[in-house]
């Protein structure tokens, strides 16, 4: 066996490689991920509960899947929403149309144009939706497999992770997330596809003396096995508390990447849209120019 140094001539070392990536479309967490989502790694985005994670994944998809060129193919496990819950919110975003008008029919004249325009736009977008609810990660891993196969999707979403079940003989919670996320990072090396998981934090951030505690790795549920697997870890914060106030239009938000195995972790400011269900700043929408 020759030395690391012999077998490895310095050309090959210093070589620069570029990584496959697909960008998320919010440019300030790109450039800190290192481009955006990378081939075979697992991306998890966690936050509390009704902090506004769905939606910031489906913000994700709508700028990946609704590029005029090099558009991906996007397959959405959706395990809490039905599809049709799925597509409202996306053309709610797309239309700039209230999702409240499309549970109560208060449609303003010029809206309903809008939201034809934005339907014909998303149908022709690469997007997959499965919403079986209950599915075992086997199911999960047979499903993406044959979707790789057929139409050689390059991103898989699963809503959230604690929705997956596996057999019935596990018995403990932290044995049923240790499975899913060893997983669901091996699917992504098998598949070389991005996967970014969703997943709910512990009750504890929100207890305390700190009403606005920020969260933290130690606050993902059974997160020994998570923070292993995962190659990016992100949570979603922002004071749900502001939404409860008298309706306002725009809401503080930031994005805490807390793990980045191949890259810098920190903090990218945000704004989150309520009645839109849409997160920014302006730099995550695409040009005019470069949307179908």
């Amino acid at each position: 066996m020759e030395k690391v140094t012999e077998e490895l001539k310095q050309e090959q070392i210093l070589e620069i490689e570029i990584p496959s990536v697909i960008p998320t479309g919010f440019s300030d967490f790109d450039e800190m991920i290192g481009g955006g989502f990378k081939k075979g790694e697992m991306i998890v985005l966690a936050a509390r509960p009704s902090i506004g994670k769905t939606a910031l994944a489906l913000n994700m998809i709508r700028n990946i899947v609704m590029k005029k060129d090099d558009a991906y193919s996007v397959v959405l496990f959706s395990l809490e929403m039905s599809e049709k819950q799925v597509v409202r919110r996306m053309i709610s975003t797309e239309a700039q149309v209230p999702y409240i008008s499309f549970l109560d029919g208060s449609f303003r004249d010029n809206e309903r144009q809008k939201i034809e325009q934005a339907e014909k736009e998303l149908s022709k977008a690469k997007l997959y939706i499965d919403h079986t609810r209950g599915i075992t990660l086997s199911e999960l891993e047979e499903k993406s497999r044959k979707l790789k196969e057929e139409h050689d999707i390059d991103l898989i979403v699963i809503d959230y992770l604690q929705l997956v079940r596996v057999g019935e003989s596990v018995k403990s919670g932290r044995e049923a997330i240790t499975l899913i996320s060893g997983g669901i990072k091996k699917l992504a090396k098998d598949l070389d596809i991005p996967i970014l998981v969703l997943a709910q934090v512990n009750r504890e951030v929100e207890k305390g003396v700190n009403p606005k505690a920020i969260p933290k790795l130690s606050h993902l549920r059974d997160s020994v096995a998570i923070e292993q697997d995962a190659d990016v870890i992100v949570f979603l914060h922002r004071n749900r508390d502001e939404s409860q106030e008298s309706p306002p239009t725009v809401l503080d938000a930031k994005l805490l990447v807390e793990k980045n195995r191949n890259g810098e972790t920190g903090v990218v400011d945000l704004f989150f849209h309520p009645r839109l269900m849409e997160f920014c700043p302006v730099e995550h929408k695409y040009k005019e120019s470069e949307r179908r």
